[in-house]
């Protein structure tokens, strides 16, 4: 229901420092909502947007303890506010999915000797991807299809 309601533009309203903004509910709990009204009937740049645009509102890049590698769901991830780049990965996927896309995980080495990172990789047109469009929301500052640079090994797989 909550990337129905993203793409969908189902958005409620609250105000903050005067300003009306948008929020959307999920699991009993409000979150931050993207700008902008429903995308139109096969969007998928829009609904990519969107999608994209309510993970960087609402999840914060943290890392993971050094000791434990934990993985989150979508929901984890909301409620804590945070979450690494598995967990950045799962978010995307649940949301994706749901509303039709294929999706990948690409995981890269940065350094040649370990896998180090991994991020989403999120199939355009829904019915027949042509191009992969990555999504890596770790560095501050990137954007849709922002993808590091210096890999120097990857490998894709489906999700």
């Amino acid at each position: 229901m909550l990337a129905g309601k993203l793409v969908s533009g189902h958005f409620d309203y609250t105000t903050q420092n005067g300003k009306r903004v948008p929020v959307v509910q999920a699991w009993g709990k409000w979150y931050w909502a993207p700008e902008g009204g429903a995308c139109a009937m096969r969007d998928a740049k829009c609904e990519i947007q969107r999608i994209w645009d309510f993970i960087v509102l609402n999840i914060r890049y943290t890392f993971d303890s050094k000791a434990v590698d934990t993985f989150k769901t979508l929901r984890m991830s909301l409620e804590s506010s945070a979450g690494d780049c598995d967990d950045s990965l799962i978010s995307f996927a649940a949301l994706l999915k749901a509303v039709g896309f294929d999706v990948m995980a690409r995981v890269i080495s940065s350094n040649g000797d370990s896998w180090d990172h991994v991020y989403t990789l999120v199939g355009c047109p829904h019915d027949n991807p042509t191009k992969w469009v990555v999504l890596d929301p770790t560095v501050e500052g990137a954007t849709i299809d922002w993808e590091y640079p210096h890999a120097k090994a990857h490998q894709d797989f489906w999700v």
